[in-house]
């Protein structure tokens, strides 16, 4: 996890304005993703429209758990899957093609974001999608 000033101003403004506590801030594809306590998420959330004037860009809010697999399930949320831990790999058991492409993503993008934002916050290996 990187931190720039920039990075710092904005988790400050955005703390100062949902008064919520925030995890990280990650800035993906021109969007900006906050990471709150899973408590806080809706909180936040009634906030975003002025967020995201604020920033200029498209601003998500994601809810943070010390639980690997409801972290994971926040951030494939509204995709619906089983999520499990097994051995420091995550696996996520999907019903159908269409919601394993989602989280896939084009190019395996969005498992790869998965993938390092999780790393960075928990103690895991791998995610696989089954």
């Amino acid at each position: 996890m990187k931190i720039t000033t920039e990075t710092i101003s904005q988790i400050n403004l955005f703390e100062n304005l949902t008064h919520t506590t925030v995890r990280d801030c990650i800035e993906r594809n021109s969007e900006l993703y906050f990471l709150v306590e899973e408590g806080n998420v809706r909180k936040a959330v009634s906030k975003l429209k002025i967020v995201s004037k604020l920033f200029k860009k498209p601003v998500n809010v994601l809810g943070h758990s010390s639980d690997v697999t409801k972290f994971v399930r926040n951030l494939i949320y509204p995709n619906n899957a089983k999520i499990e831990l097994i051995d420091k790999v995550v696996v996520i058991t999907t019903e159908d093609s269409k919601t394993k492409g989602r989280i896939y993503g084009r190019d395996k993008e969005n498992l790869k974001w998965i993938l390092s934002v999780v790393k960075s916050h928990a103690d895991i290996d791998d995610i696989k999608i089954l």
